[in-house]
């Protein structure tokens, strides 16, 4: 899902200005925040060396999501 946040360049809803940020729409600024709060709990959890890959790859797509 953050892989495909880091892609959006717009937001979802057809009427929305195409100028707008896809922070302004709600769905995506809840599954950007679903994503932040995933990276925060892994971050806590203490796990063998495939969960920190995973945290690792979580984290470099959330830092592909510039908006």
């Amino acid at each position: 899902m953050a892989r495909i946040l880091g892609t959006q360049e717009r937001p979802l809803s057809g009427d929305a200005d195409p100028g707008m940020s896809p922070a302004s729409d709600p769905l995506l600024s809840c599954a950007k925040e679903d994503a932040r709060e995933c990276l925060k709990i892994l971050d806590m959890v203490s796990a063998p060396e495939m969960q920190k890959t995973r945290t690792e790859v979580l984290r470099t797509a959330m830092a592909d999501i510039n908006w």
